[in-house]
């Protein structure tokens, strides 16, 4: 069940990534360059998934701590 979770979690991560790259793409630089696109792109998702890893790293933290005596 878990790792439904995170795949779903990860499909939504990866669409509200598009979605960022194409409303930046537009309001800011006003082009379609593919490679410009690809490089925003890559920005993002490294900020939104390493995001996404450190509150999972944090949460698992802060879980194991309630388990220790």
């Amino acid at each position: 069940m878990k790792k439904i979770i995170d795949i779903a979690v990860d499909i939504i991560l990866i669409a509200g990534v598009f979605a960022i790259t194409d409303l930046f793409m537009l309001k800011v630089f006003q082009s379609e360059s593919i490679w410009l696109e690809l490089g925003i792109y890559i920005v993002f998702y490294g900020i939104v998934f390493g995001a996404k890893s450190g509150i999972m790293y944090l949460w698992k933290r802060k879980c194991c701590k309630k388990e220790l005596p």
